[in-house]
């Protein structure tokens, strides 16, 4: 889930990402009660029947399921926060509160979306500036993280200021005035 602010007092702008969630807490804790009611009964009848070897195995499927539900339910609780100002890109990552921050410079930020090699690899966000790199939104879809990086890159603009990409000139003995490189024969 991607949710934008936009401060009007001091003109800064600010992300927000969370995971997208399909149950909530309450949710899953009656899935749990039904599922482990439906399979102890089951045992249970089983156990009556002489098989009671199945009881201890209904046990471990359903503390593993508890503890699956458990772990995803914290997950949910993921919280990425950019908020970019005039002059800085500043990002905290947590569950519930912030627990890292980092804070960059915006004129030498940059905003990387890197492409996987194989198509079964999502693609990958990033904030980097002066060597320093943070990966953003490691739990959205690749669209979801396409539509942040198209955001990000809005509001960071490209890095060393808003005059657009620096060109890259050619130094050398061969080298003409306007960039590109004088060829001999």
């Amino acid at each position: 889930m991607v949710a934008t602010q936009y401060d009007e007092k001091d003109g800064s702008w600010c992300l927000i990402l969370r995971p997208n969630v399909a149950l909530s807490w309450r949710q899953a804790k009656l899935f749990l009660l039904f599922t482990a009611g439906v399979c102890f009964a089951t045992a249970g009848v089983f156990a009556l029947m002489g098989m009671w070897l199945i009881l201890p195995f209904a046990g471990l499927e359903i503390g593993a399921l508890t503890l699956a539900l458990i772990i995803t339910a914290q997950r949910a609780y993921d919280t990425e926060v950019v908020h970019v100002s005039e002059s800085k890109v500043k990002i905290d990552k947590g569950r519930r509160r912030p627990e890292r921050h980092w804070s960059f410079d915006r004129l030498w930020s940059e905003v990387i979306l890197a492409v996987p090699g194989h198509p079964w690899y999502p693609t990958r966000l990033a904030v980097r500036s002066r060597g320093e790199q943070v990966e953003l939104g490691r739990f959205l879809a690749d669209e979801e993280r396409a539509q942040v990086a198209g955001e990000l890159r809005r509001r960071i603009g490209p890095m060393a200021g808003p005059g657009g990409p620096i060109t890259r000139l050619r130094i050398g003995p061969a080298a003409r005035e306007d960039g590109t490189a004088h060829r001999k024969a």
